[in-house]
């Protein structure tokens, strides 16, 4: 069977964390075997998700770390409520959210974008 890719989901994502090397986030791992296969993802994808404390999946949160155009890695924290169809309104909502006032004013926020992949008949 074939990869299927879904329709693309776009997402803003508050920087909490920026690493000047992938080895930086080595400690966040409980093993070596752990931390390789979460740097094989980042090198091949640009991005690869992880823990923070507090941020459970069933919560709706969730982290991704990605590799910025000058070499140095971002560490975001996001919510699947965040998540939209719509680059416009993915855009809106960072718009908001980083507004005089609003809940992340004063923090970077980069826009993402995710394209969910099932395998299926093609």
């Amino acid at each position: 069977m074939k990869p299927t890719v879904t329709e693309t989901l776009y997402y803003p994502a508050v920087v909490v964390d920026e690493a000047s090397s992938l080895a930086d986030f080595r400690g966040r791992f409980r093993s070596k075997a752990a931390f390789n296969a979460f740097a094989d993802v980042l090198k091949a994808h640009g991005a690869a998700t992880i823990s923070f404390a507090g941020a459970t999946p069933q919560g709706g949160e969730f982290g991704v770390v990605v590799a910025l155009p000058d070499g140095r890695f971002a560490a975001c924290l996001a919510f699947d409520e965040w998540m939209f169809h719509s680059e416009q309104e993915a855009r809106a909502l960072a718009a908001e959210l980083t507004s005089e006032g609003g809940e992340c004013e004063g923090l970077t926020v980069l826009m993402m974008t995710f394209e969910p992949v099932r395998k299926g008949r093609a």
